[in-house]
Formats: structure tokens, sequence, C-alpha cells
């Protein structure tokens, strides 16, 4: 699940020789369990029933424990890439499909559930059979992967807007505190910007990016998101949203947009879902579209 997240959010991700190292666990874990596999089919069946019979996994408890610590060492390692990957996206698009991050939290905590569950019970004495719930879990996980298969194909594909891994060199040249602007330019290239953005528009593009921003404005990337930040006091998504909600309220007010639905007016402004919509004005008018639209009608 770590590595299928960093090939999903990371820009040019290669499955290199030390990444196999992370498998050291499993097959030492396999190993352990060679005499099972020497076993006969009727002394497997035999073992098997066993357990289902028992109620639990013939284990030592200390290596149950060990197998739950590797399990959520790796389950923070996945949900630590994804706040990643959406702090990017926040910093160089100007949209976020949410339903994207939303799988990954899931699908990098869902297996976790099971396995916990499972040392909880083997622990606590109660007679619930474990490992049939394991089984379960899976069962409902891997139903949920189909199901996401057919509702958002596109989570099983290279996701938008990926984490360029920078070497160490790089991104310290892209710090804002070893930054070459001087207090003077900071303030001309925000002015240069607001004034293109109100002029152009370039809002109104839905899969609008910070690089693109910044090739139009001739500015490069890492000062055009240093201004955004510093001297404009927001994040490039609040900056270019900020712009569209203005512009869907200026249509809501407007005579000339009453036949227009309030969906069509956020395609207008440069949105590209509902859900975005509403969430941006939510959050810098502090009410609905249609709430804002029929305030408007009554003033």
């Amino acid at each position: 699940m770590w590595l299928y997240i960093r090939s999903s959010t990371e820009k040019d991700f290669k499955f290199t020789p030390v990444l196999w190292l992370h498998f050291v666990p499993f097959l030492m874990d396999l190993t352990y369990q060679i005499p099972i596999f020497a076993l006969s089919g009727e002394e497997k069946l035999r073992f098997f029933f066993d357990i289902v019979n028992r109620g639990e996994i013939n284990e030592p408890k200390w290596l149950l424990l060990l197998k739950v610590l590797h399990a959520a060492i790796y389950c923070v390692l996945a949900v630590r890439l994804v706040f990643l990957y959406k702090k990017n996206v926040v910093n160089n698009a100007s949209y976020i499909d949410a339903a994207l991050h939303r799988w990954l939290l899931l699908f990098s905590c869902s297996l976790l559930f099971p396995i916990v569950t499972l040392i909880v019970l083997t622990f606590s004495g109660l007679t619930i059979v474990p490992i049939t719930f394991v089984a379960l879990a899976v069962f409902f996980f891997i139903n949920s992967i189909y199901f996401a298969t057919f509702l958002k194909p596109s989570v099983f594909r290279k996701f938008p807007h990926q984490i360029v891994i920078t070497s160490k060199q790089e991104t310290a040249k892209q710090k804002y505190e070893n930054s070459t602007l001087q207090d003077a330019q900071k303030d001309k290239l925000a002015e240069k910007i607001v004034a293109y953005v109100e002029s152009e528009k370039p809002y109104q593009e839905s899969e609008l990016t910070l690089p693109d921003l910044a090739d139009q404005v001739k500015i490069q990337p890492h000062y055009l998101s240093q201004i955004i930040n510093q001297q404009l006091n927001c994040t490039f998504l609040d900056f270019i949203n900020g712009y569209r909600v203005e512009a869907a309220k200026k249509m809501l007010r407007s005579d000339d947009y009453d036949h227009y639905t309030i969906l069509a007016i956020a395609y207008e402004a440069g949105f590209n879902s509902k859900t975005a919509f509403y969430s941006a004005f939510k959050k810098n008018v502090g009410t609905t579209p249609s709430g804002y639209r029929k305030s408007a009608v009554v003033t």
C-alpha cells in the first residue's frame, strides 16, 4: 500500500533495488512458516481447522505484536504521504479532487483495522473468532477496491499534480529564506501578479496550476509561490479560488445570469465541481451560493 501511494503521488517514481529491502520482514515471516508449508495436504487442513476451532492463530504473542507494529509503521508512513501530496496540490493547483485523498486515506488505513482487532481479541481472551473476523474484514476490503474501480477508476491511475522529489541541493535553493528577492522586488512582483490575474482572468481555467501561471506572468515558479505565500498571505489554491468566488458573486447578483444554475455559474467562474465551489464559497463568504443569491435578490 505504501509503494502504491508513492507510485501514485510521486512524479517519475521508479522501483529501485533498495526498495526490495522493505520486503525483508515478509521474507522473514515466510521463512518462519516453512514448517507449515512442509506439512502434507491432510496435515495442513487439520492445522487450519484447528486454528478455526480454537479461534486463535498458533503464533507467539510477541510475533503478533511485532506484525501489528510493522503494519502501524507503514500505515503512518502512507498517511504522511497522503497529506504531503494534498499539501503539494494546494500549493500548486487551483482545484482539488477530494475523492482521491479520501481514497488514499481509506486505502492506507483499512487493512490496519483487522490486524489491530486481531491483536486486541487475541490478548483480551474474548471468545469471538479473530481469524473469521479478519477474513471478513479482508473480504470487505477487496470488494471496496472493486467498487472504487467502477465508481472512481482514476484512483488506480497516476494522480494529477504529483510531488516532484528534488535533491537536497535543489530544495535548499528553493527555500524562501535563501531567496535573493528583496522586499521592493517582492512588492513589485505581487502587484504584477495581481494586475495580471485581474485583467487576464486566468482563474477561469479550471485546471490552472502554479507552473502555468508562472509561465504566463514570466516568473520562476518558486518565486511565484513565495510571493503568494508571503506577500499575499495565502496558498495558491486560496489565491485563485478567491478570484473565482468574486466572479461567482458578481454573476449571482447580476440579472444577466438569472437563468444560470448554481453549477453553471461555478463552471463559468472557473471551478470544476460543485463540491469545490460550495466549499470555497462558504469559506470566503460565510454562506452558500444559493443563500447568497437569495439575499442579493431581497436587497
